[in-house]
């Protein structure tokens, strides 16, 4: 299947005080979350007001557009101006170009279930068994999307370390690591490239 909204991080938890306060209460319902401002922040990130994460989708002035209530968190009124906002500070490795996406399900060990929808297709994640593995298959690729994969394998070292995808925009990220010891980038014309990925969800 095709995909929109793949991203690549290597930490989404808000966790740095962005310096920047909450403008006006805001209700449950409202995508719109007025600041004090806006350059704080940039698009793609996650913020975090109160209990309450957030996915920044665009920014208009002081005026962030967000999905609310993401990472397993809910929407919540936050009645309070002046409210700390944290956000993630880490870097992303988002090539421009979406790829097409498999999703697949390793071993058939019974262990303890996680279900989880990809693309209108309801997986089964078994702890320590069965786990997701998501194949990408990216082309057309430019120099510099090639850069920012070969950027995010650097970063965490092959296989060695996990960091964070998402398949919807950033409304949920899984932690994952490369299950491949290289990246096989082939040239299909001048400074034009394909690769094949493949990322193995690690199941907590």
């Amino acid at each position: 299947m095709a995909l929109q909204g793949i991203r690549f991080r290597l930490d989404t938890t808000p966790d740095t005080n962005s310096t920047s306060e909450l403008a006006s209460a805001v209700n449950s319902s409202t995508t719109t979350i007025p600041v004090d401002d806006g350059s704080d922040f940039v698009a793609g990130q996650n913020i975090k007001i109160q209990s309450e994460e957030m996915h920044i989708t665009s920014i208009s002035g002081n005026n962030l557009t967000v999905v609310r209530g993401v990472n397993g968190t809910s929407a919540a009124s936050h009645s309070s101006t002046s409210l700390d906002i944290f956000e993630d500070d880490s870097p992303t490795f988002t090539p421009s170009r979406m790829p097409d996406m498999d999703v697949v399900e390793t071993t058939a060990y019974k262990g303890i279930l996680q279900n989880q929808a990809y693309g209108g297709k309801i997986y089964t994640n078994e702890k320590f068994g069965k786990q997701l593995e998501f194949e990408l298959n990216y082309t057309n690729l430019s120099s510099s999307d090639r850069s920012l994969l070969e950027a995010l394998f650097n970063a965490v070292k092959g296989q060695k370390l996990t960091f964070q995808f998402s398949a919807d925009d950033g409304s949920t990220f899984n932690t994952v690591r490369f299950t491949k010891p290289d990246l096989k980038f082939t040239q299909t014309t001048y400074n034009i490239f394909s690769v094949g990925i493949v990322l193995r969800q690690e199941v907590s």
